[in-house]
């Protein structure tokens, strides 16, 4: 290629550099919204751990409510039969039958209190 040739296809214009930038300084409107959407996110999950937080304390507190209930609520006594007492099945069996339909959660009780005994 001659210099001539290079001389066509290249041109050159001078141009005064404008000090002002256009709107890299500036804040724009889609940065303000993203923002503001971070900011309410962020809110909702501090708002959502917070409530989280609390559930969980308010059921630590009832459940140790009610354990001390249950070693501050009276010991209630079991009925006892005298087995060794009395002589007849029948009688026995009388007797298990009336605490049954009388008394059926002492009832209950009387019996787990045989079997882990046994």
């Amino acid at each position: 290629m001659s210099d001539a040739d290079l001389a066509n296809r290249v041109s050159v214009v001078s141009q005064e550099f404008s000090n002002e930038s256009a709107g890299s300084g500036g804040v724009s409107s889609s940065s303000l919204w993203l923002a503001g959407i971070g900011v309410a996110a962020l809110a909702l999950l501090g708002g959502a751990g917070y409530l989280v937080y609390r559930r969980r304390k308010n059921a630590r507190e009832a459940e140790a409510a009610a354990a001390q209930e249950l070693l501050d609520a009276p010991r209630a006594e079991l009925p006892t039969i005298d087995i060794e007492s009395v002589t007849n099945e029948s009688q026995v069996r009388k007797q298990l039958e009336g605490l049954a339909k009388r008394k059926p959660d002492e009832f209950v009780n009387l019996l787990r209190t045989w079997l882990v005994d046994e």
